[in-house]
């Protein structure tokens, strides 16, 4: 899927992000995209265990004696 970006937006992001750099030098930029992608999530299963059996979880429960 292509989309169209208008040309006068993308010239003031670009000026903002410049600007924004030159005052401040150690600035990061961080990119959220708001739809979701045409591709399904993979998941997979078998990491879906329950946080008390996670051998590096405080949250562990101990065996009943």
């Amino acid at each position: 899927m292509t989309y169209k970006y208008n040309p006068f937006w993308q010239q003031r992001i670009r000026e903002t992000v410049r600007h924004a750099l030159n005052v401040h030098p150690r600035l990061t930029a961080l990119r959220v995209d708001l739809r979701f992608p045409d591709v399904p999530a993979a998941t997979d299963a078998a990491c879906d265990i329950p946080l008390h059996q996670c051998p590096e979880s405080p949250n562990r429960r101990l065996p009943e004696t």
